[in-house]
């Protein structure tokens, strides 16, 4: 079996210990009190906005109380016509009453999320901490409690950043535009010169914000890969990362693996991330544009992780995201390419690893093609159950310390010999199924999903 080393620059890691595979004692009795206080966050709001609806009754707001009721009742399908309103006074302005009320109806909700943040965050569920967070400054931005947990690095929660099309974020700094680009354009015109001399190279280029980017291929072949990466950056980034990386990344696009001697590249590969010089290198190749995305990836996860992953974590997540279809598409992920098939091959044929092996075998000093093969299945599995960005988004926020082995099997909800069982089964059905693995529906998300934005001051969702 061939065995591949890892980048040279996480060398030193050789003698770190393998993660375990136990799920953390308490755990899931742990996400079962988050749900039900989670169907209780939802209840209130179903509650609130009956009694909205029956206000808005008694003051002659039909269409406000329909669209109250209607809102209860995706909470709650079995909810009834609330009865009238007792004791309401008379409302000289029912709208701006009404206003009023939505205000009310939000902040309360808010504070109903900020209080089950508290418990995620207290019984160490970082995701879910983060997830309600999230929806507390979503529905109240004025939440001080969600606010003072936004801040928390065990949390990193980024509701209501600034997003404007006027500035960009670097790392976590806001920068005007047009500072940024005369920056970059600055950048560039220094890495043109320097890269030019020490290499030969005839490069050109370009910019994405906090990507400078240089290339030897056609002007169109570097457009492709830019807009590629502007849209792979708008799905990934808070949904999957938290951060972005402090300084701006280097990104090489190569004609073929000739220029990518020349640049000090090994030309037997497609492509490379340097960990530790934020640079990444990728020469035209059958594998397309994918290629860019992996290697982006692992960017992406050295500005993220607080440690460096081991291997199956670090090329499992890099492989799920290097093959997709539209990238424009809400969710275009998912897609199942050659590595899935070379695993569900080593399944039949009772040559693959045990979860517990892979962790072991693939963690910070080497990887073989089999090992990238069963990362890149078990994060389509874990897309199969809706748990992907869970695992990768707690994986970030624990600590230097972290258990991934622990942190993988308290998202799959089971010990890791059990979950060895179903990612096989998982893998058999691999022939069978269509090209595309349909992401799934997490527990949490299909209880609270009814909620949706809730209501603005104008009556409308």
């Amino acid at each position: 079996m061939r065995v591949f080393p890892i980048l040279a620059a996480v060398l030193f890691l050789a003698g770190a210990a393998a993660a375990s595979g136990g799920e953390p004692a308490g755990r899931t009795s742990d996400f079962d009190e988050y749900l039900r206080r989670l169907r209780a966050v939802v209840e209130g709001y179903s509650q609130r906005e009956a009694e909205l609806c029956a206000w808005c009754r008694a003051v002659k707001l039909d269409a406000e109380a329909d669209a109250a009721l209607g809102r209860a009742r995706a909470c709650d399908p079995a909810s009834a016509e609330p009865p009238p309103a007792k004791n309401v006074p008379p409302a000289p302005d029912p709208r701006s009453a009404f206003a009023s009320k939505i205000f009310s109806l939000r902040a309360a909700t808010g504070r109903d999320w900020a209080a089950l943040a508290l418990f995620c965050r207290d019984k160490a569920l970082l995701f879910e901490c983060r997830r309600c967070v999230e929806k507390a400054l979503a529905w109240d931005p004025r939440n001080e409690e969600a606010k003072r947990l936004a801040s928390n690095p065990s949390v990193k929660a980024g509701a209501g950043r600034r997003s404007a099309p006027e500035g960009v974020w670097l790392g976590e700094r806001w920068v005007r535009l047009e500072d940024y680009e005369k920056s970059a354009r600055a950048r560039i015109r220094l890495l043109l010169e320097e890269r030019g001399k020490a290499t030969g190279l005839p490069f050109q280029g370009d910019f994405l914000p906090g990507i400078d980017i240089l290339y030897t291929t056609s002007a169109g072949e570097c457009a492709d890969a830019k807009a590629s990466l502007e849209k792979y950056l708008a799905f990934v980034q808070g949904r999957f990362f938290l951060s972005r990386p402090a300084k701006p990344l280097q990104f090489f696009l190569l004609r073929d693996p000739e220029e990518l001697r020349k640049t000090g590249g090994n030309p037997m590969l497609m492509g490379a991330y340097e960990w530790g010089k934020g640079r990444l290198t990728v020469t035209l190749n059958p594998m397309g544009l994918g290629t860019v995305l992996h290697e982006m990836t692992h960017a992406l996860m050295e500005a993220n992780f607080r440690t460096f992953p081991p291997l199956w974590i670090n090329e499992g997540i890099a492989c799920f995201f290097e093959t997709y279809e539209d990238l424009g598409a809400a969710e275009p992920f998912g897609w199942l390419n050659w590595r899935d098939d070379l695993y569900a091959q080593a399944v039949r044929e009772g040559k693959a690893r045990t979860l517990e092996a892979l962790l072991r075998e693939c963690s910070f000093t080497m990887i073989d093609l089999l090992g990238y093969a069963q990362g890149r299945t078990l994060m389509n599995y874990l897309w199969s159950l809706g748990e992907l960005e869970a695992f990768v988004v707690s994986s970030q926020l624990a600590g230097r310390d972290a258990d991934f082995g622990a942190i993988l099997s308290s998202h799959l909800h089971k010990p890791l010999a059990e979950a060895t069982r179903d990612l096989e089964a998982f893998a058999g059905t691999i022939g069978s199924r269509p090209v595309r693995v349909e992401r799934g529906v997490r527990a949490d998300e299909a209880i609270d999903a009814p909620m949706g934005e809730g209501p603005s001051p104008e009556g409308g969702k």
